[in-house]
């Protein structure tokens, strides 16, 4: 009977938080495909991606090149790995339909074991505990990129104290969390944070616990592990490996400390309250709110320990100790629900803390549904008629497009599965870093602010805007960005929220100028947009770009890769275009030369590329993907070695009898030497 009532109860429990999720996501799903996505950080890298190479797995398999970004990167350096809940949903689903379920399970996570583990393992009353868990969900934020690491964090603790739970079953969970949590983002700082939590806050000294605690964490990293080698691998060769940020001083960090404290105002107040009617004397309220304040405390500690050690930190050099902030709206809200349950009067408490969150929550939404109308909704930016129409030219071969960042971000191209020059992504060469600092050299060597960002941090490659007003005068390409190294790159589109000029661009699209609109129409064709795709677009085709692979007669050869970028910069595209820029230690054997020479694409997937190729004399075979050791290639079946082709590109030198070229990327961490199995598995369950 007891158990009856407590199993309905959980349930009621269970469907009020995930009504809560409704509320606070309510933005995000309530019109569907023309809700609002939260762009930073999620809907301008992470989801755009994700829409291109999961729906992909089922196509292909299990490739590991990743063409749609920056002209290629590893995949599971990116850490898009296919033992993740987020890539199955996100190919088996609807794009906006598996963020908005994602979303959703964040919250309710977030809300849910927060509420049982205040009731559960602090034994706090039922309304503090429904305090905690809404205090949990209201403060956390979603993204994407985090998946539900940060989300799972409460059930895990929950759950491993229980005394049911078993080796099997802490195995199980482990898996479980690993599923739905990222290597890179979420399992070095949330397994760290468990493993304080059971020495710190909830102290277990029994050897079955800490061997449950082990079976977990194991369970939850083992999915990983190519993963892990692949960042490994990755790193050294990566834009990340010359990172330049500045060390973080002493006040910055009393400043960031203070702007935490404040961001949960409405927990601390309760704590301190607790504090005072309780004269300090009851522990769990004292302890819980000493417990954030010190983890407030010792984030910012270690973020300037870390900075001043610099390189001495080796590989923990790239632990980004801010991660651990994700975890404060959960301590946060422990510690103002403890405070809560030691008031007098809890009823006039709860009504004045729900109107706080209800008012917190209101400000939200506010805030999104201004953005919802300013950056655009899903349908907007990954439904747009304009982009799409691109699509319809990859029948005439292989090429990229890149975006002018002004309002709209470059990333959305990938969510058409178009290829692009630009993106916003977590690891890529550094070689390609190098290329595009003289791609945007135009810009950069003018705007201080702009070299600094892309100098010393660099993830989003973008053909920035500057701080003009972009909604009059078409802008010159060239005072921004090199056209002769995006035509290099494969770069055949352009897009544009502003009309560009270019000798060498022609316009495709061309809408009626944005600035000649009045406010009413403005929000008119945000409101449209919206619902049925963006379609305020230009759209330029360049008329010099070069194909993705190619042969040039002659190579020209120097000492230090600064030098073919200065070379680079400087070349027209007949220059380009005839002879390969190398490095005299990677010159070939033999003399190139050629008079006519033509390749052409017999069969492409993201891993491999067949070419065949006809000329009457030897050459530099060029294709402009990003340069990898990992890249192999065939010619006509014998082995040849790959080298870098104009700094960050790929070259073969090949002789006149050359026929059948194939580049395949063939990674150290690949899972299966022949994918072939796993594709025809993959399509049997799906077709």
């Amino acid at each position: 009977m007891l158990a009856a009532r407590l199993e309905r109860l959980t349930l009621r429990k269970a469907w009020l938080f995930t009504l809560l999720a409704l509320w606070i996501g309510l933005e995000h799903v309530a019109l569907g495909p023309a809700s609002y996505v939260d762009i930073h950080d999620s809907g301008d890298g992470t989801l755009p991606l994700l829409m291109a190479a999961c729906p992909n797995a089922l196509k292909h398999g299990l490739t590991y090149w990743l063409p749609w970004t920056t002209c290629g990167v590893d995949r599971l350096g990116n850490d898009l790995s296919f033992v993740h809940l987020q890539a199955w949903l996100f190919a088996l689903l609807p794009g906006w339909l598996a963020y908005q379920s994602l979303l959703l399970l964040h919250y309710f996570l977030c809300g849910y074991f927060a509420y049982r583990l205040s009731r559960d393992r602090f034994e706090m009353s039922e309304e503090a505990g429904m305090l905690a868990g809404a205090l949990s969900a209201v403060s956390t934020k979603f993204m994407l990129g985090y998946q539900l690491g940060f989300a799972a964090v409460p059930m895990a603790l929950w759950a491993l104290e229980g005394s049911a739970l078993g080796l099997v079953g802490a195995t199980g969970l482990g898996c479980l969390y690993g599923f739905g949590s990222s290597m890179a983002a979420t399992l070095p700082y949330c397994l760290s944070a468990l493993a304080f939590w059971f020495v710190a806050v909830r102290p277990q000294r029994t050897l079955a616990f800490w061997l449950r605690f082990a079976a977990f964490s194991t369970a939850s990293l083992v999915w990983h592990l190519p993963t892990a080698w692949a960042l490994v691998s990755s790193a050294a060769a990566s834009h990340r490996a010359e990172w330049q940020a500045a060390a973080l001083p002493f006040g910055g960090a009393l400043k960031a400390a203070l702007a935490s404290v404040l961001d949960f105002k409405l927990c601390v107040a309760l704590g301190l309250a607790g504090l005072v009617v309780s004269r300090g004397r009851v522990r769990l309220s004292r302890s819980l709110l000493l417990f954030f304040v010190g983890a407030v405390a010792g984030i910012a500690i270690l973020s300037v320990a870390k900075d001043r050690l610099g390189s001495a930190l080796g590989v923990l050099r790239g632990f980004q100790v801010s991660r651990l902030a994700e975890l404060l709206p959960l301590a946060a809200a422990l510690a103002g629900a403890a405070g809560f349950d030691v008031l007098p009067k809890k009823k006039m408490a709860a009504t004045l803390a729900l109107a706080c969150l209800l008012a917190v929550s209101l400000e939200t939404k506010y805030h999104n549904v201004a953005l919802w109308l300013y950056e655009g909704s899903y349908a907007a930016n990954y439904e747009s008629p304009v982009i799409r129409s691109l699509a319809r030219f990859k029948k005439d071969g292989l090429f990229r497009v890149a975006t002018f960042q002004y309002v709209i971000h470059p990333a959305y191209a990938q969510a058409y599965g178009l290829e692009t020059v630009d993106g916003y992504i977590n690891l890529y060469p550094k070689r390609y870093h190098a290329f595009w600092s003289k791609v945007i050299e135009p810009l950069t060597s003018r705007d201080a602010r702009v070299y600094d960002y892309f100098s010393q941090w660099g993830s989003r490659i973008y053909l920035f805007p500057d701080g003009a007003e972009h909604d009059a005068a078409p802008l010159r390409l060239g005072r921004y960005a090199r056209g002769n190294l995006l035509s290099l790159a494969n770069t055949r589109f352009i897009i544009s929220r502003d009309p560009l000029i270019d000798a060498d661009l022609a316009p495709l699209i061309s809408p009626r100028l944005w600035g000649s609109l009045s406010g009413r129409e403005r929000l008119v064709a945000r409101l449209r947009d919206n619902f049925f795709g963006r379609t305020d677009l230009y759209v330029y085709e360049n008329m010099a770009y070069l194909p993705r692979a190619f042969m040039t007669p002659t190579v020209r050869l120097f000492e230090t890769v600064d030098d073919i970028w200065v070379a680079m910069a400087g070349a027209t595209m007949n220059e380009l275009k005839d002879s390969a820029f190398l490095l005299r230690s990677d010159a070939p054997v033999g003399a190139a030369g050629h008079q006519k020479a033509s390749v052409s694409v017999d069969a492409y997937r993201p891993d491999r590329l067949d070419l065949s190729v006809l000329s009457d004399g030897p050459g530099m075979l060029v294709v402009s993907n990003n340069f990898s050791a990992y890249w192999k290639c065939l010619v006509d079946g014998v082995p040849a070695e790959v080298v870098p082709a104009y700094g960050a590109f790929m070259g073969v030198f090949v002789d006149k009898k050359a026929r059948k070229v194939t580049f395949s990327y063939a990674p150290p961490y690949i899972m299966f030497r022949s994918d072939m199995e796993i594709q025809k598995w993959l399509k049997k369950i799906f077709s």
